[in-house]
């Protein structure tokens, strides 16, 4: 009878056993990089172990993983060896994971306010970690996200290599095939795409103060930027390009970066300390071809806030567009202002900036203050309806709301940009189950489609929930006031990019390969180009509206096919747009052509480079400080691009002979 007892234990010990390593059992697929899950859902496509992909050099591309099992695993990990093909490898440095974190967001998406109130959320991956997951269970599969930064040097030529998840009683093996044309993406900061995510840096201390009563710390302080530096060293990783700067309290709700003071003795003066350590802290992160500064009309246009040295305290100015009173303080601030940024350096890349102003409220400040206190200041907006083409000359960069008709007319060497706000259902950037990631990278497509400069959104961290992981702020659609997350309301604060954010960024990528395409198709192969614009022609404003998933993969498709076997043109990898752009006349040429550097730079060396990449000896024929004559006489009709070298940076441009 002992036996047979010790028998029985010993065999159902051996079956539970059995039975647990078989619940521990790991399953796992690449799935829809677009496709986006809520809690507690499966898996949702076909098993699929191989990730078949091209990407250009210096490009980053994505993929999402689910990875699930019957039972509960507790020691998961993932991990990838390097890529190897017969050009080279590309290491195992260059290949990262990140792992989706659920944020609370809406089922519906709606208009403007509504969500006055709520009666509950919907759990939905829109978060992405480094902090690798390690465990796992039956009740939610884990989703999380390959990520391949293709380097700059990587030969031409396909690579295959592994991605090995393991965990419980088994693993799974993902193979990733990815071929590297001869095309390179230009580094981030050459980037042409306008990227204009406007920046709310004051939220991230007022949620660390609130959580943290007894240690709290000061805006602008160093504190406060080491908290700031993750999100927005994220930011200038995704191309942006203007610093969001507020010259004026509550412009955009936020505090002042300029301290306006009355002294003692009635006069004003200016206190610029936090706005000078705001804008070069970010252009030390990699963000300032521009300075967007908020806003002599819009928020709050009747009333300046300013401190009173005679009481000591601080006092609100009620001074209405169109008084005496504004016109005299906002003349004198920028007077000075202008003498601030000409020592700095800074007044050719400020702009003045107004949020959705009307052109019957916007034209009597722009003529009857900013102009006539200099001309040459730049101004900026953001528009619901067009402008007349008079008062759209006098601005440098306007942004138009998505769905209108608005004419770029006398843009071209300006900033002109669409934006979507809590009107537009479809496409935006709202957290929803009814909204997919493909939306955002639409924005990139649609943009080339209309030669539009970029894309603008008006909240990059306006957070206004303590939860951080609440994307339901205010009373608009989820998603409407932040494009990241905080970890938590305690330093360290670590920055989760949304997957908005990152599938933006993925259009932006496809917005700078069609255009280094064009360029090269536009003179050497009108076949080419006219496959490029048949498919861009379908990202009309409507096509935003339905589900864009199958047109952008279309586009992608498209892309990888026409770059397939080219030849990277040599000049063209380094070409800058804006103030690092050549003059070229006359353009197209014939004889000869002129090359001007801007900014007055003295020109150390000229290159020129055929679309194949060879480079050309062109004969100097005159020149002076910052412009050189150039003889054709040899050279023969094509496309071209040449690459000037200065103390301050090398410049391109692209002409053409004929």
């Amino acid at each position: 009878m002992k036996n047979s007892i010790l028998f029985s234990l010993l065999l159902f010990s051996t079956l539970s056993t059995a039975l647990s390593l078989s619940a521990q059992t790991l399953n796992g697929s690449f799935d829809n990089k677009f496709r986006r899950y809520v809690a507690n859902t499966a898996f949702g496509g076909q098993i699929n172990n191989t990730w078949n992909v091209e990407a250009w050099k210096g490009e980053r591309i994505t993929k999402q993983i689910v990875l699930w099992t019957s039972g509960q695993i507790n020691n998961l990990s993932v991990s990838a060896a390097g890529l190897t093909g017969n050009g080279g490898v590309i290491p195992a440095s260059a290949i990262s994971f990140r792992y989706g974190k659920y944020a609370k967001g809406d089922m519906l998406s709606k208009e403007c306010g509504g969500y006055p109130t709520r009666n509950g959320y919907q759990q939905i991956v829109d978060a992405w970690s480094t902090e690798p997951v390690t465990s796992l269970d039956s009740s939610d599969p884990l989703k999380l996200w390959a990520v391949i930064q293709v380097p700059q040097n990587t030969p031409k030529g396909a690579y295959t290599g592994k991605i090995k998840a393991t965990g419980g009683s088994g693993s799974v093996e993902l193979t990733v095939n990815l071929y590297v044309p001869d095309m390179q993406l230009p580094d981030v900061g050459q980037w042409t795409f306008h990227l204009d995510l406007w920046q709310y840096p004051a939220k991230i201390v007022e949620f660390y103060n609130a959580n943290n009563p007894s240690g709290k710390i000061a805006l602008w302080s160093d504190e406060h930027f080491a908290l700031l530096e993750p999100f927005y060293r994220e930011l200038a990783g995704c191309g942006q390009k203007a610093i969001t700067a507020h010259i004026k309290a509550d412009a955009l709700g936020e505090p002042s970066m300029v301290k306006w003071i009355k002294k003692a003795d009635g006069e004003w003066e200016y206190d610029f300390t936090a706005f000078d350590r705001y804008v070069s802290t970010l252009m030390e992160w990699g963000i300032g071809r521009q300075i967007n500064c908020f806003s002599p009309i819009g928020w709050n246009e009747n009333e300046i806030p300013y401190y009173d040295e005679a009481s000591q305290s601080s006092r609100i100015l009620t001074a209405a567009p169109g008084s005496s009173l504004y016109s005299e303080r906002w003349n004198h601030f920028l007077t000075r202002f202008q003498s601030h940024l000409d020592a700095k350096g800074w007044f050719d890349k400020t702009v003045l900036y107004f949020d959705e102003i009307s052109e019957e409220k916007a034209l009597p400040v722009i003529d009857n203050v900013i102009l006539p206190n200099n001309p040459a200041w730049k101004i900026g907006g953001t528009i619901t309806h067009d402008f007349s083409a008079a008062s759209k000359a006098k601005f440098h960069d306007l942004s138009g709301l998505l769905g209108r008709n608005f004419s770029t007319t006398g843009f071209d060497d300006k900033v002109f940009t669409i934006y979507t706000s809590c009107t537009q259902l479809f496409p935006n950037s709202f957290v929803t189950r009814e909204n997919t990631t493909a939306e955002m990278t639409w924005m990139g497509w649609h943009a080339a489609n209309m030669n539009y400069s970029g894309y603008l959104r008006w909240a990059y961290d306006n957070w206004q929930l303590n939860d951080p992981a609440d994307a339901r702020d205010g009373s608009n659609t989820a998603g409407d006031f932040s494009l990241v997350y905080r970890s938590s309301n305690n330093a360290p604060i670590t920055c989760y990019p949304s997957l908005r954010l990152m599938m933006l960024r993925e259009g932006i990528q496809d917005y700078e390969k069609i255009r280094i395409l064009k360029k090269i198709f536009q003179a050497s192969d009108q076949v080419k180009l006219q496959t490029l614009n048949a498919v861009l022609r379908k990202f009309t404003a409507a096509s935003g509206e339905d589900y864009p998933e199958s047109l952008i993969n279309e586009g992608q498709e498209m892309l990888a096919t026409l770059s397939h076997n080219m030849v990277m043109p040599t000049g063209i990898k380094n070409i800058r747009s804006g103030h690092g752009r050549l003059t070229i006349y006359p353009n197209p040429a014939s004889g000869y052509i002129h090359i001007k550097i801007p900014d007055g730079q003295t020109v150390s060396s000229v290159r020129f480079f055929s679309v194949s990449g060879v480079e050309l000896a062109l004969p100097l024929t005159g020149n002076d400080d910052n412009s050189c004559l150039y003889s054709l006489n040899n050279i023969s009709r094509g496309l071209y691009f040449a690459r000037a070298a200065t103390k301050g940076g090398t410049y391109g441009g692209i002409f053409l002979v004929r």
